[in-house]
């Protein structure tokens, strides 16, 4: 995902790089930070059994919706769930990836 994220504009290294970051060392993060949500989320998936993880394309939608999230200041009570995660909105600002824009980087 850091790759897709990096090679999207010349300002996205430093995004990709910071984003992955605050995910691993957590450091300052509010209860309300969708970084915060989602290492949380990592966490309590981290024991589950494979059955009951969140399927590759689950995670990757949820990795999209979090990081649009992040860069757009936005704060977040939880997770999304379900089939919304990942989706386009209706009117999709330049900086806002979606799965299909970094699905077709592969």
């Amino acid at each position: 995902m850091w790759w897709h994220i990096a090679c999207s504009g010349a300002a996205y290294p430093a995004l990709a790089d910071e984003f992955f970051e605050r995910i691993v060392d957590g450091t300052g993060l509010t209860a309300t930070d969708p970084v915060y949500l989602l290492r949380e989320r990592i966490h309590s998936v981290a024991g589950l059994k494979a059955t009951a993880k969140p399927s590759p394309h689950q995670q990757f939608c949820l990795l999209v919706e979090v990081f649009n999230a992040w860069v757009e200041g936005r704060t977040m009570r939880r997770l999304p769930t379900g089939g919304g995660a990942g989706r386009p909105r209706q009117s999709v600002p330049a900086h806002r990836f979606t799965v299909l824009d970094l699905a077709a980087r592969v």
